[in-house]
Protein backbone atom coordinates (compact mmCIF):
# COMPACT_ATOMS: atom_id res chain seq x y z
CA UNK A 1 0.00 0.00 0.00
CA UNK A 2 1.23 3.68 -0.75
CA UNK A 3 2.01 5.89 1.86
CA UNK A 4 -0.22 8.64 0.48
CA UNK A 5 -3.09 5.51 0.24
CA UNK A 6 -2.14 4.47 3.54
CA UNK A 7 -2.87 8.43 4.83
CA UNK A 8 -6.19 8.72 2.83
CA UNK A 9 -7.64 5.45 4.14
CA UNK A 10 -6.80 6.74 8.59
CA UNK A 11 -8.49 9.50 7.47
CA UNK A 12 -11.60 8.15 5.58
CA UNK A 13 -11.95 5.53 8.74
CA UNK A 14 -11.35 8.06 10.78
CA UNK A 15 -14.04 10.18 9.78
CA UNK A 16 -16.43 6.96 8.80
CA UNK A 17 -16.14 6.36 12.98
CA UNK A 18 -17.29 9.94 13.57
CA UNK A 19 -19.69 10.11 11.07
CA UNK A 20 -21.76 6.49 12.99
CA UNK A 21 -21.35 8.12 16.45
CA UNK A 22 -22.07 11.35 15.91
CA UNK A 23 -24.75 11.09 13.73
CA UNK A 24 -27.11 9.23 15.78
CA UNK A 25 -25.74 11.72 19.05
CA UNK A 26 -26.73 14.75 17.31
CA UNK A 27 -30.46 12.76 16.12
CA UNK A 28 -31.14 12.26 19.64
CA UNK A 29 -30.29 15.67 20.78
CA UNK A 30 -32.01 16.99 18.61
CA UNK A 31 -34.72 15.12 19.38
CA UNK A 32 -34.66 15.78 23.00
CA UNK A 33 -34.23 19.03 22.56
CA UNK A 34 -37.55 19.36 19.91
CA UNK A 35 -39.42 16.95 22.76
CA UNK A 36 -38.43 19.33 25.50
CA UNK A 37 -39.90 22.49 23.32
CA UNK A 38 -43.02 19.97 22.77
CA UNK A 39 -43.19 19.65 26.18
CA UNK A 40 -43.12 23.80 27.02
CA UNK A 41 -45.89 24.08 24.48
CA UNK A 42 -48.28 21.37 26.12
CA UNK A 43 -47.67 23.44 29.15
CA UNK A 44 -48.15 26.67 28.06
CA UNK A 45 -51.42 25.44 26.32
CA UNK A 46 -52.37 24.30 29.86
CA UNK A 47 -52.15 27.39 31.48
CA UNK A 48 -54.07 28.96 28.29
CA UNK A 49 -56.96 26.45 28.82
CA UNK A 50 -57.07 27.03 32.71
CA UNK A 51 -57.98 30.37 31.89
CA UNK A 52 -60.56 29.76 29.41
CA UNK A 53 -61.98 27.56 31.51
CA UNK A 54 -62.29 30.40 34.22
CA UNK A 55 -64.04 32.59 32.16
CA UNK A 56 -66.60 30.13 30.24
CA UNK A 57 -67.00 27.28 32.66
CA UNK A 58 -69.93 25.57 30.09
CA UNK A 59 -66.90 24.21 28.22
CA UNK A 60 -67.05 21.45 30.41
CA UNK A 61 -70.76 21.31 30.08
CA UNK A 62 -70.75 17.53 28.59
CA UNK A 63 -68.01 15.35 29.55
CA UNK A 64 -65.91 14.08 28.40
CA UNK A 65 -64.95 16.99 26.23
CA UNK A 66 -62.63 17.12 23.51
CA UNK A 67 -62.11 19.76 21.18
CA UNK A 68 -62.59 18.96 17.03
CA UNK A 69 -58.59 17.16 16.55
CA UNK A 70 -58.72 15.80 20.12
CA UNK A 71 -56.01 17.86 20.89
CA UNK A 72 -57.78 18.69 24.54
CA UNK A 73 -59.71 16.07 26.22
CA UNK A 74 -61.19 16.68 29.32
CA UNK A 75 -62.80 13.61 31.34
CA UNK A 76 -65.47 13.73 34.49
CA UNK A 77 -64.26 14.94 37.86
CA UNK A 78 -62.74 12.75 39.93
CA UNK A 79 -61.67 12.53 43.64
CA UNK A 80 -57.25 12.40 43.48
CA UNK A 81 -55.10 14.90 42.48
CA UNK A 82 -52.50 12.89 40.50
CA UNK A 83 -49.30 14.35 39.32
CA UNK A 84 -48.48 15.77 35.80
CA UNK A 85 -47.28 12.99 33.51
CA UNK A 86 -45.69 13.54 29.76
CA UNK A 87 -45.51 10.49 27.55
CA UNK A 88 -45.38 10.54 23.69
CA UNK A 89 -47.67 7.43 22.03
CA UNK A 90 -49.10 6.43 18.35
CA UNK A 91 -52.89 7.50 17.63
CA UNK A 92 -54.67 7.99 14.88
CA UNK A 93 -55.02 11.64 12.74
CA UNK A 94 -58.14 12.15 11.12
CA UNK A 95 -56.27 14.69 9.31
CA UNK A 96 -53.70 12.31 7.71
CA UNK A 97 -55.91 8.99 8.27
CA UNK A 98 -53.21 7.01 9.71
CA UNK A 99 -50.92 6.40 13.00
CA UNK A 100 -48.65 9.67 13.73
CA UNK A 101 -46.66 10.13 16.66
CA UNK A 102 -48.26 12.57 19.62
CA UNK A 103 -46.84 14.16 22.65
CA UNK A 104 -49.70 14.26 25.26
CA UNK A 105 -49.47 15.83 28.73
CA UNK A 106 -51.83 14.02 31.47
CA UNK A 107 -52.77 16.53 33.99
CA UNK A 108 -55.81 17.86 35.79
CA UNK A 109 -57.33 21.21 36.18
CA UNK A 110 -58.99 22.49 39.36
CA UNK A 111 -62.31 24.59 38.22
CA UNK A 112 -63.64 25.46 42.12
CA UNK A 113 -63.60 22.87 44.10
CA UNK A 114 -63.72 20.05 41.00
CA UNK A 115 -60.69 18.65 39.82
CA UNK A 116 -61.12 17.56 36.25
CA UNK A 117 -58.52 14.98 34.34
CA UNK A 118 -57.31 17.02 31.03
CA UNK A 119 -54.99 15.09 28.18
CA UNK A 120 -53.43 17.88 26.24
CA UNK A 121 -51.79 16.25 22.92
CA UNK A 122 -49.17 17.88 19.96
CA UNK A 123 -48.78 16.07 16.97
CA UNK A 124 -44.73 15.33 16.64
CA UNK A 125 -45.37 14.21 12.54
CA UNK A 126 -43.59 17.71 11.80
CA UNK A 127 -41.21 17.36 14.41
CA UNK A 128 -40.07 14.31 13.25
CA UNK A 129 -39.87 15.30 10.02
CA UNK A 130 -37.61 18.52 10.83
CA UNK A 131 -35.69 16.25 12.85
CA UNK A 132 -35.02 13.88 9.98
CA UNK A 133 -34.77 16.80 7.25
CA UNK A 134 -31.69 18.37 9.61
CA UNK A 135 -29.50 15.17 10.33
CA UNK A 136 -30.25 14.42 6.46
CA UNK A 137 -28.80 17.88 5.71
CA UNK A 138 -25.96 17.62 8.44
CA UNK A 139 -24.89 13.99 7.14
CA UNK A 140 -24.83 15.86 3.66
CA UNK A 141 -23.32 18.73 4.76
CA UNK A 142 -20.27 16.22 6.58
CA UNK A 143 -20.54 14.32 3.61
CA UNK A 144 -19.34 16.64 1.43
CA UNK A 145 -16.65 18.25 3.69
CA UNK A 146 -15.22 15.21 4.08
CA UNK A 147 -15.02 14.57 0.32
CA UNK A 148 -13.66 17.87 0.00
CA UNK A 149 -10.85 17.17 2.46
CA UNK A 150 -9.92 13.78 1.14
CA UNK A 151 -9.67 15.71 -2.15
CA UNK A 152 -7.38 18.52 -1.02
CA UNK A 153 -5.42 15.93 1.12
CA UNK A 154 -4.94 13.63 -1.64
CA UNK A 155 -4.40 16.83 -4.10
CA UNK A 156 -1.95 18.58 -1.76
CA UNK A 157 -0.20 15.30 -0.79
CA UNK A 158 0.50 14.87 -4.29
CA UNK A 159 2.31 17.78 -5.00
CA UNK A 160 4.18 17.82 -1.69
CA UNK A 161 5.29 14.37 -2.10
CA UNK A 162 6.35 15.43 -5.53
CA UNK A 163 9.94 15.07 -4.72
CA UNK A 164 9.94 11.99 -2.91
CA UNK A 165 8.80 10.01 -5.72
CA UNK A 166 10.99 11.77 -8.44
CA UNK A 167 14.10 10.70 -6.05
CA UNK A 168 12.50 7.11 -6.33
CA UNK A 169 12.03 6.67 -9.88
CA UNK A 170 15.61 8.21 -9.81
CA UNK A 171 17.14 4.98 -7.65
CA UNK A 172 15.06 3.00 -9.78
CA UNK A 173 17.18 4.01 -12.61
CA UNK A 174 20.19 4.20 -10.93
CA UNK A 175 23.04 1.73 -12.41
CA UNK A 176 26.39 1.77 -11.43
CA UNK A 177 27.74 0.79 -14.92
CA UNK A 178 26.36 4.05 -16.02
CA UNK A 179 28.00 6.75 -14.30
CA UNK A 180 25.11 8.03 -11.94
CA UNK A 181 24.05 11.44 -12.98
CA UNK A 182 21.15 11.92 -10.35
CA UNK A 183 18.83 14.98 -11.62
CA UNK A 184 17.13 15.37 -8.39
CA UNK A 185 14.37 18.41 -8.45
CA UNK A 186 14.64 20.66 -6.23
CA UNK A 187 12.46 21.61 -3.54
CA UNK A 188 11.58 23.95 -0.71
CA UNK A 189 10.46 21.26 1.57
CA UNK A 190 14.01 20.59 4.44
CA UNK A 191 13.25 17.23 4.54
CA UNK A 192 13.29 16.35 1.26
CA UNK A 193 16.31 18.90 0.45
CA UNK A 194 18.31 16.81 3.25
CA UNK A 195 16.81 13.45 1.25
CA UNK A 196 17.96 14.58 -1.60
CA UNK A 197 21.52 15.64 -0.57
CA UNK A 198 21.74 11.97 1.21
CA UNK A 199 21.04 10.16 -1.93
CA UNK A 200 23.90 12.06 -3.81
CA UNK A 201 25.93 11.26 -1.12
CA UNK A 202 25.10 8.06 -0.85
CA UNK A 203 25.49 6.99 -4.88
CA UNK A 204 28.44 9.11 -4.98
CA UNK A 205 29.74 7.43 -1.99
CA UNK A 206 28.64 3.90 -3.87
CA UNK A 207 30.05 4.67 -7.34
CA UNK A 208 33.47 5.24 -6.30
CA UNK A 209 33.61 2.10 -4.38
CA UNK A 210 32.38 0.28 -7.48
CA UNK A 211 35.06 2.04 -9.32
CA UNK A 212 37.65 1.10 -7.16
CA UNK A 213 36.67 -2.92 -6.52
CA UNK A 214 36.43 -2.62 -10.25
CA UNK A 215 40.23 -1.53 -11.02
CA UNK A 216 41.07 -3.72 -8.10
CA UNK A 217 39.65 -7.04 -10.11
CA UNK A 218 40.97 -5.87 -12.61
CA UNK A 219 44.78 -5.19 -11.82
CA UNK A 220 44.84 -8.65 -9.27
CA UNK A 221 44.78 -10.89 -11.63
CA UNK A 222 47.86 -9.43 -13.23
CA UNK A 223 49.42 -8.67 -9.50
CA UNK A 224 48.85 -12.17 -8.28
CA UNK A 225 48.66 -14.62 -10.82
CA UNK A 226 51.94 -13.42 -12.63
CA UNK A 227 53.69 -14.05 -9.44
CA UNK A 228 51.97 -17.62 -8.92
CA UNK A 229 52.64 -18.32 -12.48
CA UNK A 230 55.98 -17.62 -12.49
CA UNK A 231 56.38 -19.40 -9.39
CA UNK A 232 54.77 -22.63 -10.65
CA UNK A 233 56.75 -22.66 -13.56
CA UNK A 234 59.86 -21.93 -11.27
CA UNK A 235 58.72 -25.34 -9.35
CA UNK A 236 58.28 -27.49 -12.59
CA UNK A 237 61.81 -26.03 -13.62
CA UNK A 238 63.49 -27.14 -10.30
CA UNK A 239 61.54 -30.86 -10.73
CA UNK A 240 63.22 -31.55 -13.43
CA UNK A 241 66.54 -30.96 -11.99
CA UNK A 242 68.90 -33.71 -11.49
CA UNK A 243 69.77 -35.59 -8.78
CA UNK A 244 66.87 -35.10 -6.54
CA UNK A 245 66.23 -37.56 -4.11
CA UNK A 246 62.73 -38.60 -3.54
CA UNK A 247 62.03 -36.61 -0.32
CA UNK A 248 62.76 -33.45 -2.35
CA UNK A 249 60.41 -34.27 -5.28
CA UNK A 250 57.76 -34.88 -3.13
CA UNK A 251 58.01 -31.39 -1.36
CA UNK A 252 58.54 -29.69 -4.45
CA UNK A 253 55.61 -31.79 -5.99
CA UNK A 254 53.70 -30.93 -2.70
CA UNK A 255 54.15 -26.99 -2.90
CA UNK A 256 53.39 -27.51 -7.00
CA UNK A 257 50.06 -28.38 -6.07
CA UNK A 258 49.20 -25.92 -3.29
CA UNK A 259 50.42 -23.06 -5.99
CA UNK A 260 47.76 -24.85 -8.58
CA UNK A 261 45.24 -24.70 -5.79
CA UNK A 262 46.32 -20.70 -5.06
CA UNK A 263 45.60 -20.03 -8.36
CA UNK A 264 42.61 -21.56 -9.39
CA UNK A 265 40.97 -20.18 -5.83
CA UNK A 266 42.53 -16.98 -7.19
CA UNK A 267 40.53 -16.97 -9.86
CA UNK A 268 38.06 -18.11 -8.57
CA UNK A 269 37.53 -15.31 -5.89
CA UNK A 270 38.46 -12.62 -8.99
CA UNK A 271 35.47 -14.55 -10.65
CA UNK A 272 32.82 -13.87 -7.99
CA UNK A 273 34.02 -10.14 -7.19
CA UNK A 274 33.30 -9.41 -11.42
CA UNK A 275 29.93 -11.03 -11.15
CA UNK A 276 29.35 -9.14 -7.86
CA UNK A 277 30.04 -5.92 -9.75
CA UNK A 278 28.04 -6.98 -12.64
CA UNK A 279 30.98 -6.52 -15.06
CA UNK A 280 29.46 -9.07 -17.25
CA UNK A 281 26.90 -7.22 -19.24
CA UNK A 282 26.41 -8.06 -23.00
CA UNK A 283 23.53 -10.49 -23.30
CA UNK A 284 23.39 -12.97 -26.45
CA UNK A 285 21.47 -15.99 -27.68
CA UNK A 286 22.66 -19.01 -25.77
CA UNK A 287 21.89 -22.30 -27.20
CA UNK A 288 22.53 -24.77 -24.21
CA UNK A 289 22.54 -28.29 -25.44
CA UNK A 290 25.09 -26.89 -27.77
CA UNK A 291 27.37 -25.57 -24.48
CA UNK A 292 26.85 -28.76 -22.61
CA UNK A 293 27.92 -30.92 -24.99
CA UNK A 294 31.08 -28.89 -25.80
CA UNK A 295 31.39 -28.37 -22.17
CA UNK A 296 31.17 -32.41 -21.48
CA UNK A 297 33.86 -32.93 -24.51
CA UNK A 298 36.90 -32.41 -21.96
CA UNK A 299 35.35 -34.80 -19.63
CA UNK A 300 34.91 -37.45 -21.58
CA UNK A 301 38.18 -38.93 -20.32
CA UNK A 302 37.61 -38.12 -16.31
CA UNK A 303 33.84 -40.70 -17.27
CA UNK A 304 35.51 -43.44 -18.84
CA UNK A 305 38.18 -43.76 -16.07
CA UNK A 306 35.61 -43.13 -12.82
CA UNK A 307 33.66 -45.64 -15.11
CA UNK A 308 30.69 -43.60 -14.81
CA UNK A 309 27.07 -44.33 -16.25
CA UNK A 310 25.79 -40.78 -17.81
CA UNK A 311 22.26 -40.48 -19.33
CA UNK A 312 21.33 -37.11 -21.63
CA UNK A 313 17.87 -35.81 -22.19
CA UNK A 314 17.63 -32.33 -24.46
CA UNK A 315 15.43 -30.15 -25.67
CA UNK A 316 16.28 -27.40 -28.61
CA UNK A 317 16.31 -24.61 -25.49
CA UNK A 318 17.36 -20.92 -26.33
CA UNK A 319 18.34 -18.07 -23.80
CA UNK A 320 19.65 -14.62 -23.86
CA UNK A 321 22.26 -14.24 -21.30
CA UNK A 322 25.39 -13.54 -20.90
CA UNK A 323 27.75 -16.25 -22.83
CA UNK A 324 30.95 -16.20 -20.43
CA UNK A 325 28.58 -16.15 -17.28
CA UNK A 326 26.44 -19.46 -18.99
CA UNK A 327 29.83 -21.62 -19.59
CA UNK A 328 30.45 -21.11 -16.13
CA UNK A 329 27.35 -21.79 -14.67
CA UNK A 330 27.33 -25.09 -16.78
CA UNK A 331 31.05 -25.98 -16.09
CA UNK A 332 30.84 -25.56 -12.38
CA UNK A 333 27.62 -28.06 -12.35
CA UNK A 334 29.16 -30.82 -14.88
CA UNK A 335 32.72 -30.95 -12.61
CA UNK A 336 30.71 -30.44 -9.18
CA UNK A 337 28.40 -33.41 -10.78
CA UNK A 338 31.48 -35.75 -12.18
CA UNK A 339 34.44 -34.86 -9.09
CA UNK A 340 31.89 -35.65 -6.62
CA UNK A 341 30.05 -38.73 -7.98
CA UNK A 342 31.49 -42.20 -6.94
CA UNK A 343 33.19 -45.12 -9.49
CA UNK A 344 30.80 -46.49 -10.91
CA UNK A 345 28.23 -43.98 -10.43
CA UNK A 346 25.46 -42.56 -12.18
CA UNK A 347 24.95 -38.94 -13.79
CA UNK A 348 22.22 -37.89 -15.60
CA UNK A 349 21.78 -34.29 -17.43
CA UNK A 350 17.77 -33.23 -18.72
CA UNK A 351 17.19 -30.23 -19.88
CA UNK A 352 13.09 -29.09 -20.31
CA UNK A 353 11.70 -25.78 -21.76
CA UNK A 354 12.78 -23.89 -19.26
CA UNK A 355 15.00 -25.96 -16.87
CA UNK A 356 17.97 -27.51 -16.54
CA UNK A 357 18.46 -30.73 -14.20
CA UNK A 358 22.00 -32.35 -13.55
CA UNK A 359 21.73 -35.25 -10.94
CA UNK A 360 24.74 -37.69 -9.55
CA UNK A 361 24.92 -40.12 -7.37
CA UNK A 362 26.38 -40.39 -3.85
CA UNK A 363 26.31 -40.32 -0.48
CA UNK A 364 24.57 -37.41 2.11
CA UNK A 365 26.05 -34.08 2.28
CA UNK A 366 28.22 -33.80 5.96
CA UNK A 367 26.52 -30.33 6.35
CA UNK A 368 23.12 -28.88 6.18
CA UNK A 369 21.55 -28.16 2.74
CA UNK A 370 21.32 -24.76 3.49
CA UNK A 371 25.61 -23.71 3.28
CA UNK A 372 25.48 -25.54 0.44
CA UNK A 373 26.05 -22.39 -1.69
CA UNK A 374 27.88 -21.13 0.55
CA UNK A 375 31.83 -19.63 -0.24
CA UNK A 376 34.20 -22.72 0.95
CA UNK A 377 31.99 -25.17 2.28
CA UNK A 378 33.31 -28.26 1.34
CA UNK A 379 32.67 -32.04 3.15
CA UNK A 380 35.35 -33.87 4.64
CA UNK A 381 35.02 -36.18 1.86
CA UNK A 382 34.80 -33.70 -0.58
CA UNK A 383 37.19 -33.30 -4.10
CA UNK A 384 40.65 -33.15 -2.81
CA UNK A 385 41.47 -30.13 -5.15
CA UNK A 386 37.95 -28.31 -4.55
CA UNK A 387 38.17 -25.17 -3.40
CA UNK A 388 34.91 -24.69 -2.14
CA UNK A 389 33.51 -21.85 -4.36
CA UNK A 390 32.35 -23.40 -7.42
CA UNK A 391 28.43 -23.90 -6.06
CA UNK A 392 29.12 -20.21 -4.51
CA UNK A 393 29.75 -18.81 -8.18
CA UNK A 394 26.68 -20.85 -9.25
CA UNK A 395 24.62 -19.02 -7.03
CA UNK A 396 25.84 -15.56 -7.63
CA UNK A 397 25.09 -16.44 -11.71
CA UNK A 398 21.60 -17.55 -11.03
CA UNK A 399 21.03 -14.58 -8.93
CA UNK A 400 22.42 -12.46 -11.13
CA UNK A 401 20.68 -13.38 -14.27
CA UNK A 402 17.33 -13.78 -11.99
CA UNK A 403 17.48 -17.37 -12.31
CA UNK A 404 16.27 -19.92 -9.30
CA UNK A 405 18.50 -22.80 -8.53
CA UNK A 406 17.06 -25.71 -6.28
CA UNK A 407 19.15 -28.46 -4.94
CA UNK A 408 17.32 -31.62 -3.52
CA UNK A 409 18.72 -35.28 -2.59
CA UNK A 410 16.59 -38.12 -3.20
CA UNK A 411 17.03 -41.79 -3.88
CA UNK A 412 21.02 -41.35 -3.09
CA UNK A 413 20.90 -38.81 -6.10
CA UNK A 414 22.06 -34.92 -5.49
CA UNK A 415 20.00 -33.07 -7.82
CA UNK A 416 20.36 -29.31 -8.91
CA UNK A 417 17.88 -27.53 -10.87
CA UNK A 418 18.26 -24.37 -12.69
CA UNK A 419 15.38 -22.78 -13.65
CA UNK A 420 15.66 -20.11 -16.27
CA UNK A 421 13.68 -16.63 -15.94
CA UNK A 422 10.48 -16.47 -18.44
Amino acid sequence: MKLLQRTVKSYLVYSLLVMVVAVPVFYFIIQALCVQDVDEALQDRKARFEVQLKSHPEIVANLPWHNINNEIVVYAPVDIKANDRKVTKLRYSTISGQEEPFRELHTVIVNGNRVYPVIFRISMIDIEDLIQGIVLTVIMVMIVILGGLLWINRRQSKKLWKPFYQALDQLRQFSLEKKPSLQLASTKIKEFKDLHRSISQLTDRTYRTYLQQKEFTENASHELQTPLATLQAKLELLMQTENLNFQQAKLIQELNEAVFRMSRLNKGLLLLAKIENNQFTELGEIHITAVVRRLLNPLEMQIRLKRLSLSEIYQDVVIEANPVLMDILFSNLLNNALQHSPPDGRVAINLFARRFEISNSGDPLPFPEEKLFRRFQRGDSGFPGGNGIGLAIVKQITDRCHYIIRYQYKNNMHRFEVEFGS
